[in-house]
């Protein structure tokens, strides 16, 4: 319920944004709403999370990414083919909000209206 609520109504910004879809025949349970800022939104990630976080929205990266970039791979050996530039532009683009069941309709319209104030503000 709450994944839906957000996707239908974040769908409006999504020539700004990348919203989650489950592929074909998968029925996911989403614990998390990610989202990925478009190259040419206008506005990086930090900025939409920080305007998020100031409204009492909370907020996490995507972690990992192109996880061979993180220190701890610096000694180890591993294999790499091609560049992995969707997990790099995953890494420093995307992040997500939670969809806790528990949401009521006022807080959930409170996020999409925190978006929208967002989008009216760039």
């Amino acid at each position: 319920r709450t994944f839906k609520f957000l996707f239908e109504n974040l769908h409006e910004f999504s020539n700004k944004l990348i919203l989650p879809e489950a592929l074909p025949g998968a029925d996911p349970s989403w614990f998390v709403f990610p989202i990925t800022v478009k190259k040419n939104a206008g506005f990086k990630r930090v900025d939409i999370v920080k305007f998020l976080e100031e409204k009492k929205i909370e907020t996490r990266p995507i972690l990992a990414g192109n996880i061979t970039d993180h220190p701890a791979y610096a000694d180890i050996k591993f294999r790499k083919i091609g560049k992995l530039s969707t997990s790099k532009e995953i890494l420093e683009n995307s992040f997500f909000i939670g969809v806790y069941p528990g949401l009521k309709r006022e807080e959930l319209e409170y996020i999409v209206e925190c978006f929208k104030k967002f989008f009216t503000s760039i």
